[in-house]
């Protein structure tokens, strides 16, 4: 099996029975020996900040001198990206080694027993983690927490909570305190917590469970942050006895992330974990995340952002008004129609002279054509195209040097849009 034979193998069994359940992956790892009970995870849920959280956690752990496994979704370029070892992507040869591995074991499975391509790529996490020796394994729940692929480990050394709100109510519930239960799932007997500040009926549900899980619960104490300078490149902060921490993801939002990734640390410290401060600050310091809040060009300004909530693009607005204070932006907009896109509309509205509705690369996309639609009842200046190049490439041609253009919307066209701007 070589790396493409490997991708369409996977995609193969994309399907989604739309029940979730942790039978059939359990069934598979059953057969391949539960490599994902031979190693140590910090596992991480939440509706945003998911990914940036993970990102900073391995960074740091990695400059402490562990050899740190990250699994997260979604990619934006290939699917190699949600496998890596101290910031190193998995290679072709190697995923396609271990797909093989994997899909050998399926064949003791019944047909509707394979589990889905998600789950298949969460063994496939597992097992490359625990054939490489990873010391750590920082992992991001896909979806939800109680019955996402990634919760069929035991009890991880920390469970991460962060920043819980409303997203994938087809799936989770239509409340707050809905998802934060099926987030909350995550929690095992025993264990450590360390969650974000949060609403406070998320808050009840989180202790709740805790209490009757018998796990330790830390929160983080964002009024502890102190910024000190910050600019669309780097950020520097403190938080409690963490002085002089830098980092290149911007916002309030990402301080607060910050926050959280260091009561993580200072938990694992407690385990005995030994994570310098030097460690902690160089992790900052040499962390990245594409796609968020991510300037790909300065004349004009261009800001890339796969933000794809209500959440989400509050927190964007509120960066982009401390930056670019009385000016309003071009901005190409294109969502997933089971998004709450018109939820997400009047937070962009006072920072736009004009919006570009686009089609990201996605099955559940939502045309360009209806969103135009749903815009127009906002403001008079939006165009539609059908794909993010087109819409990035009519902004380029309209807009001045001195004028912004913002993408946002989905993670679903960051790489496309990205590869306008970066060279290979």
């Amino acid at each position: 099996m070589n790396y493409q034979e490997a991708i369409r193998y996977l995609r193969s069994y994309k399907r989604n029975t739309g029940e979730l359940s942790l039978k059939n992956l359990n069934k598979l790892l059953d057969y391949m020996d539960h490599p994902e009970k031979k190693l140590k995870f910090i596992h991480v849920a939440g509706t945003n900040g998911k990914g940036s959280t993970c990102k900073m956690l391995s960074s740091i752990l990695r400059l402490a001198g562990f050899k740190v496994g990250l699994f997260t979704s979604p990619f934006l370029e290939t699917e190699n990206e949600q496998i890596q070892i101290n910031g190193e992507v998995i290679g072709n040869e190697d995923f396609a080694k271990v797909c093989k591995k994997v899909k050998d074991f399926t064949s003791y499975l019944m047909l509707d027993e394979i589990p889905t391509e998600f789950e298949l790529t969460t063994a496939m996490a597992f097992q490359y983690f625990y054939d490489t020796k990873c010391d750590l394994v920082v992992l991001e729940v896909g979806l939800g927490g109680e019955l996402d692929a990634t919760n069929v480990i035991e009890t991880p050394l920390v469970s991460v909570l962060t920043n819980i709100g409303i997203d994938h109510v087809d799936y989770l519930g239509t409340t707050l305190e809905e998802i934060a239960s099926k987030k909350a799932g995550i929690i095992k007997e025993n264990g450590i917590v360390v969650s974000y500040e949060q609403a406070k009926e998320v808050e009840e549900v989180i202790r709740l469970a805790c209490e009757e899980k018998h796990n330790k619960l830390v929160f983080a104490e964002f009024s502890e942050i102190k910024l000190h300078q910050e600019n669309l490149s780097r950020q520097k902060f403190s938080y409690k006895q963490n002085t002089n921490l830098s980092l290149s993801l911007i916002g309030e939002h990402q301080r607060k992330n910050a926050a959280l990734a260091l009561e993580v640390i200072h938990q694992l410290q407690t385990l005995g974990y030994k994570i310098s401060d030097n460690a902690i600050s160089e992790g900052f310091n040499y962390v990245t995340w594409p796609g968020r809040f991510e300037v790909l060009c300065k004349q004009p300004l261009v800001i890339l952002d796969g933000g794809h909530n209500v959440q989400c693009v509050e927190a964007f607005s509120e960066v982009l008004k401390q930056f670019i204070p009385g000016k309003k932006a071009i901005v190409i907009l294109g969502v997933l129609a089971d998004k709450d896109y018109k939820g997400m509309i009047p937070y962009l509205v006072p920072l736009t002279k004009r919006f570009i509705a686009v089609t990201p690369k996605n099955t559940r996309a939502l045309p360009s054509e209806q969103l135009a639609e749903e815009l127009l009842k906002h403001l008079p200046l939006v165009s539609h195209y059908t794909t993010p190049v087109e819409g990035i490439m009519a902004a380029l041609r309209d807009a001045r040097e001195d004028e912004v253009i913002c993408v946002i919307g989905s993670l679903y066209m960051a790489a496309e849009i990205r590869d306008c701007f970066i060279d290979e």
